[in-house]
């Protein structure tokens, strides 16, 4: 089922596909990474431009990451603008390298507006890889989440994959 703004996965879909490859994981010990991504400030694009251009930034990013991405990665709107991405068969370590790819795209990236504007759009993001302790996929959605919180209230524009009473890792293009 797809996202009616976006065209990508909605919310149930994603976590279908998600709940998926989490028990084959359980199963076959394959890794994944899990990310969730917020678009930064985007309640100010949306007061500041309108709820049209706002539309439009959400339509662009989800095409935009789709575009960057694998086949078989699992993509899909969450929520407001919030979305989230499983990397299957890729650890952490690789999976970051992925997100940071991501998060340099949007950064540089042109976001044109319905009255032909462009603005520039930068994305935080939190991820997680697959843990034999997780009972459940909520509990890495829950920890990528934190992950999340802890880059935006760090200063946004950042992909945080380690808890926050650890060493946090920061873009060196910020």
């Amino acid at each position: 089922t797809c996202d009616d703004l976006t065209g990508i996965d909605n919310r149930k879909e994603f976590y279908r596909k998600a709940n998926a490859e989490f028990q084959g994981f359980k199963r076959y010990k394959n890794p994944f990474t899990l990310a969730i991504l917020d678009i930064d400030k985007f309640k100010a694009i949306n007061d500041t431009y309108g709820h049209l251009a706002g539309d439009r930034v959400l339509r662009t990013f989800a095409q935009e990451i789709a575009s960057v991405i694998r086949e078989n990665d699992i993509w899909g709107r969450i929520g407001g603008e919030e979305f989230a991405l499983l990397l299957p068969n890729t650890m952490l370590s690789d999976g970051v390298l992925v997100l940071e790819k991501i998060r340099q795209h949007i950064q540089c990236f042109p976001f044109f507006l319905p009255d032909d504007q462009v603005i520039n759009v930068t994305v935080s993001i939190g991820a997680v890889e697959s843990e034999t302790i997780a009972q459940k996929l909520e509990y890495l959605l829950h920890n990528a989440d934190q992950r999340l919180y802890h880059a935006k209230a760090n200063g946004r524009n950042q992909v945080i994959f380690q808890d926050a009473d650890k060493i946090k890792v920061r873009s060196p293009f910020l």
